[in-house]
């Protein structure tokens, strides 16, 4: 069954408005008026913890609006270990004032890799623990989602057949497993082959993408999209303590 989409006058496709100050510059004001599939724009987010970081921004063919670009928050996440939080003592670890743990990446244009607890920023959110944010199909409570993500925004959900990533999946990759292309697309989700990170160490660099979900799987894993060379999996899940990259989507 084809999906019917409202098409929009404006920004022709795979074109790239920087949207200037005082005129929805910020990923926390950000309202377009006029656009098309695969509109694209550049936006800050305004935290004032954020480091002025910006992020490319695009309407996919699913109806949202999705970072196209990996996390990168907050600016203090430059640490070169990673260990993973599995309990609450791992709290702030290693950027304080922050749940779970964080680290830089040496992946060229890969973003920051966090465990489930730095993502969800919530105590409860370990290796091991029972919480579970509610975050599953299309969540109605936006807020219990948000995580790391700049104001208006959250991060996708990855649960069963009504999730975020499985939507993106269908809909811009023609619902395949067995193929990426149309999300690595440049024009599309731009996918970063970033690796992830385990026990201190990086592993698959250039070669395996994960992106954190907002969906609870079990008291040890979470829901996450995973790519590689030929397979895309929009419903596999992963020990929390592992580190993932993020992409956030917008509110709706």
């Amino acid at each position: 069954m084809l999906l019917s989409l409202p098409m929009y006058s404006g920004l022709p496709a795979q074109d790239v408005e920087v949207i200037r100050p005082g005129a929805n510059a910020t990923m926390q004001e950000f309202a377009p008026h006029s656009y098309t599939v695969n509109s694209t724009w550049v936006l800050t987010d305004a935290r004032p913890d954020a480091g002025s970081q910006t992020y490319t921004v695009r309407y996919l063919a699913d109806g949202r609006f999705w970072m196209v670009d990996d996390m990168k928050y907050p600016a203090a996440c430059n640490k070169t270990n990673f260990s993973g939080a599995e309990s609450k003592g791992s709290i702030g670890a290693k950027v304080p004032g922050f749940y779970g743990d964080c680290r830089s990446n040496t992946q060229s244009g890969a973003g920051y890799l966090y465990d489930w607890m730095f993502v969800m920023q919530h105590e409860e959110a370990y290796y091991g623990s029972s919480w579970n944010p509610g975050c599953t199909g299309n969540p109605g409570d936006k807020a219990a989602c948000r995580g790391i993500c700049p104001e208006g925004w959250h991060v996708p959900t990855g649960n069963e057949s009504t999730g975020e990533f499985t939507l993106l999946n269908n809909i811009v990759n023609g619902g395949s497993t067995s193929s990426p292309s149309g999300l690595r697309d440049t024009s599309t989700f731009s996918t970063v082959y970033g690796g992830y990170a385990y026990s201190g160490s990086l592993y698959g660099q250039g070669s395996i993408a994960n992106y954190w979900s907002s969906s609870y799987h079990s008291v040890n894993s979470a829901y996450h999209l995973y790519f590689y060379s030929s397979v895309v999996n929009p419903v596999t899940n992963s020990n929390k303590n592992y580190g993932y990259t993020l992409r956030c989507v917008r509110n709706y």
